[in-house]
Parts: structure tokens; C-alpha cells; sequence
């Protein structure tokens, strides 16, 4: 009959900080959705001072990993891969005290799969579209804005606009009479709104006006103003003699 031999296991070789380890996960990107794959190339030990049984280290030192770079990593777009990656490892460089029974050493690698790289490609694409377009339409409005509110020449364009719903079966004349009142109600609601806009700063540097002569007003500080004016005079006084 064989002796009983006991072998050595994975983990004892581990407790000793002898065996280098790898796992990999995903780890969302600061575009929604959009994940980095971060592989993790590590070691952990059991401290000698530990307190407590560690039933799974290598689970836990897994977990140690990934929540301490989880942050860092999740502050950058997707196709920032190197800077996402120099603050993972930078973060990794820093001693991992989340559980005091593991000594627990670690670096990471990210990378971007094509298709994850192509979407985010395409929303940057759609992004862009949708700025041109936002941007197109406010240069548009602005147009129209200036055309209706120039003298003499925003009714004129008004009622070119309009002229052939004037002209056709039915009252010119009415027809006339309602365009102009709407351009009108139109320009009027208008020079309103940029009234409304202009008022706005008005009150908010009187706001400001009011809150230093508020201060100017207060005793304490009056104070102090005339004993500096006092020492003015005094240091002048003494610069004649």
C-alpha cells in the first residue's frame, strides 16, 4: 500500500507570494454602455499579522483589483485606452489596504474590441452631426431674428413672404391687414424677449451694486477706511517735512 502523501495545492504555493496569476473582466468606460477589457496580471499573500481566515483569497485579491482600479478606469472614453491604462496602473502602484489579512500586487492591461471601438466611433460621429445641425439651425434663427427687426425691410420681407396667399381668391385687402398684424404681434414678442435678456443682466449688476454699497455702508468697515486714509495723510505729512 501506497504512504499518504500530501501534495502541495495551488493555494499554499500562493500563501507564499510564489505563483503569478491572470484574470480578466470587463470595466465600463465614461461612454455608457462601452466597456474596456482590463487583464489583470497579479500575486497576493496572507499576512503573517492576519487576523482572520481568508476562506477564497484569490477571489477576494480579484476583487481587491478590480474595485481599486474600477474608478479611474470608468473616468475615460472608451478610446482613451492608454491614459485609462496609466491611471489604473498608477492607482495599482499604491498599496491595497482594503483587507488587512492579504498582501495583494497587481498590474493591468486595457485594451478596446474592435466592435466596441466602432461604436464609439459612430456616436462620436452622430455627436458631430448633431452639433452641425444644432449649430446650423441657431445661425438660421439668427438670420430670421435680424431680418424680421431691421427697419423698413422686416415687413417688406413679411409681406414678399406672404404674397401669394394675398393675391389669390378672395380680399387682398384682409389679407394684407392680417399679415402686417401678425408680423406686428411677431416683431413686438420678440423685441420683448430680447428686452426680457437685457433686463436680466440689468437686475443682476444691480444685485451686484447694491451688495457692495451694502458693504461700504457697514460700520466696522468705515472704520477702517478712515484710520487708513489717517495713516495716508500721516505718511504724506511726513514725506514734506
Amino acid at each position: 500500500m501506497w504512504p499518504f502523501r500530501r501534495r502541495r495545492g495551488k493555494v499554499n504555493t500562493n500563501e507564499k507570494g510564489e505563483l503569478n496569476r491572470k484574470f480578466s473582466i470587463s470595466i465600463e468606460s465614461a461612454d455608457r454602455g462601452l466597456c474596456f477589457e482590463a487583464n489583470f496580471n497579479y500575486q497576493w499573500r496572507i499576512r503573517e499579522d492576519n487576523e482572520g481566515r481568508v476562506l477564497n483569497p484569490d477571489a477576494v485579491a480579484r476583487s481587491l483589483l478590480a474595485d481599486a482600479v474600477r474608478e479611474k478606469v470608468s473616468a475615460h472614453p472608451v478610446l482613451h485606452t492608454n491614459e485609462a491604462e496609466w491611471a489604473a496602473n498608477h492607482q495599482l502602484s499604491k498599496q491595497i489596504i482594503t483587507d488587512r489579512r492579504l498582501l495583494v500586487t497587481g498590474q493591468v492591461r486595457l485594451r478596446t474590441l474592435p466592435a466596441v471601438e466602432e461604436e464609439a466611433r459612430a456616436r462620436i460621429a452622430a455627436a458631430n452631426h448633431a452639433r452641425l445641425q444644432e449649430a446650423a439651425e441657431t445661425a438660421r434663427l439668427e438670420v430670421l431674428r435680424d431680418r424680421l427687426l431691421t427697419q423698413g425691410l422686416g415687413l417688406v420681407w413679411w409681406i414678399d413672404r406672404y404674397a401669394d396667399s394675398q393675391f389669390a381668391s378672395g380680399d387682398p385687402g384682409e389679407k394684407t391687414a392680417s399679415v402686417v398684424e401678425a408680423f406686428k404681434t411677431l416683431t413686438h414678442a420678440l423685441r420683448q424677449d430680447s428686452a426680457q435678456a437685457n433686463s436680466d443682466a440689468a437686475a443682476l449688476l444691480r444685485a451686484r451694486m447694491e451688495e457692495l454699497l451694502t458693504v461700504l455702508e457697514n460700520p466696522e468697515l468705515a472704520s477702517i477706511l478712515e484710520e487708513l486714509i489717517a495713516y495716508l495723510s500721516r505718511q504724506q505729512d511726513i514725506k514734506k517735512d
